[in-house]
């Protein structure tokens, strides 16, 4: 059983049993009582996840105002998640741990994001046995785990990386330790803001996979040499020869096989030879100083014609292995793909013979209801239709039939219009006429008085 109180192995061969960290979100009131009581006088606390967008330091800001009674914090990588990180909390006492457990579990990580700490008591902590893999990246195969050499001994007693002073695991001293096992002072490390380890610039981020710039694949990807321009291969849609062909750049390398295409002259670019000692294939030397080729124990000394057709031969039989060794993995590789070409098309014929008559007919009958209930839908709006055609057929046909009556109309109503005109236009005649009676009126009446 381990309680984290050593710093010397990887972050990636523990596993963690936890209590109370089941991911709902809450307070956290209650949580983990009875597993704090039987943790012991210094128990631990799992935070089962933390964003990827969250810098180491940035994870302690998070963690600040109860930062002080951390004894030692951990990061760990996730076994079947390599870019999702959890991290163990060793506190001093049982009522830190709990009043962390009680303020941080269900708590934003930030305002901007959806996530939320999920934080348990762990129980037991079980170490893994076995060294480190290489990641996956180009050149995989050939990486190898760093010796012991690289890591401090567990009974030698750390330094901080920053302050260089003696790190005190079993004392006051809040230790950090990152995935890249550098250990530090809790205080040492939050003033080495904006990087994931001031030490070594380790970045756990996720690398992208190389991937063709046209049409998007990752497998099969040849990258330029000159300008590094990512393409597919032959198997895909040749986007790479595309690409010499446009800009006569011939290199490329296979990020697979890490071997260099000469489109130019069609083939591998290579310096491998045939070891007829061994029958390998090894790594050709400097032709400077190399044993793979006959030359003149002294100079400007001409070989005889014996040699001279011995090392002619030998070149001879070399190229023709290296061909034939590079012509057996071409034709590996293709099988292969055809191999893999024919599975599919046998598993999509297996799944079409797999599909039962009873089934197909209860999917045909839904499919029928379905276009009927369409045909019926379709046949309601064309009725509607057409009785709109009537209606509209009819109310022209009327407006035609009744055509000359309101032109006879227009004609009468103008003429009418036109006598009113002229009415009007007599009116102001009129009304000066009984202007001038009334004033003789007036005049007859004054003088009879």
């Amino acid at each position: 059983e381990d309680r984290g109180g050593g710093g010397g192995g990887g972050g990636e061969g523990e596993k963690q049993d936890d209590d109370g960290g089941d991911g709902d979100s809450g307070s956290g009131a209650g949580l983990g009582a009875a597993e704090l009581a039987a943790a012991g006088p210094h128990p631990m606390l799992v935070m089962v996840y933390i964003p990827e967008y969250l810098m180491p330091t940035e994870f302690l800001e998070f963690l600040s105002p109860d930062l002080a009674s951390v004894a030692f914090l951990r990061v760990f990588r996730h076994l079947d998640r390599p870019t999702r990180f959890c991290a163990l909390l060793q506190f001093r006492d049982v009522a830190s741990a709990a009043g962390v457990l009680r303020n941080y579990h269900g708590r934003r990580f930030s305002s901007f994001e959806e996530d939320h700490c999920v934080m348990g008591v762990v129980a037991e902590l079980r170490r893994a046995e076995g060294k480190g893999e290489a990641p996956e990246s180009i050149g995989a195969r050939d990486a190898r785990a760093l010796p012991h050499a690289y890591v401090c001994a567990e009974e030698d007693p750390p330094n901080c990386a920053v302050c260089l002073e003696r790190i005190n695991l079993g004392g006051s001293d809040s230790i950090v330790s990152t995935l890249c096992i550098h250990m530090f002072h809790t205080e040492c490390f939050t003033r080495c803001s904006g990087t994931p380890c001031p030490v070594c610039r380790y970045h756990p981020g996720e690398t992208a996979p190389s991937a063709c710039q046209q049409c998007g694949v990752v497998h099969d990807v040849w990258v330029c040499l000159i300008c590094g321009h990512a393409g597919c291969g032959r198997y895909s849609n040749e986007h790479a020869r595309a690409h010499f062909l446009e800009t006569l750049h011939a290199y490329a390398l296979e990020t697979h096989t890490q071997q260099v295409w000469d489109f130019a002259g069609d083939g591998y670019v290579h310096r491998l030879l045939y070891d007829k000692s061994s029958d390998k294939l090894v790594e050709g030397n400097d032709t400077s100083g190399g044993d793979d080729f006959v030359r003149p124990q002294e100079p400007f000394q001409r070989l005889s014609a014996t040699q001279e057709e011995e090392a002619v031969h030998s070149k001879l039989e070399g190229l023709a292995q290296q061909h034939n060794f590079l012509l057996m993995g071409e034709l590996r590789r293709q099988r292969e793909f055809y191999e893999a070409k024919v599975q599919a098309l046998r598993q999509q014929g297996k799944k079409k013979r797999d599909t039962k008559p009873a089934d197909v007919i209860a999917s045909l009958r839904k499919q029928r209801k379905r276009l009927e209930a369409r045909a019926t839908s379709q046949e309601e709006r064309v009725k509607e239709l057409e009785e709109e055609r009537n209606f509209l057929r009819d109310l022209n046909t009327n407006v035609r039939a009744n055509e000359k009556d309101w032109e006879d109309q227009l004609t009468k109503t103008t003429k009418e219009l036109e006598a009113l005109e002229q009415a009007a236009e007599a009116i102001p005649m009129l009304e000066e006429q009984v202007g001038r009676l009334m004033g003789r009126l007036d005049e007859y009446s004054t003088s009879a008085n």
